[in-house]
């Protein structure tokens, strides 16, 4: 049972390792696209 619940909790960071290594330096740049966005937006609700 822990094996599986071990398994079920890492595969999300498995998934984004994968994604990342699929993608390139792609991913870096949309992910940082988004951070910048959301601190944008966060900037002027706040």
């Amino acid at each position: 049972m822990p094996e599986a619940l071990l398994r079920a909790l890492s595969y999300p960071v498995t998934a984004v390792g994968d994604l990342i290594a699929g993608g390139g330096p792609w991913v870096v740049w949309i992910f940082a696209s988004g951070v910048v966005l959301w601190t944008i937006v966060l900037e002027r609700y706040w």
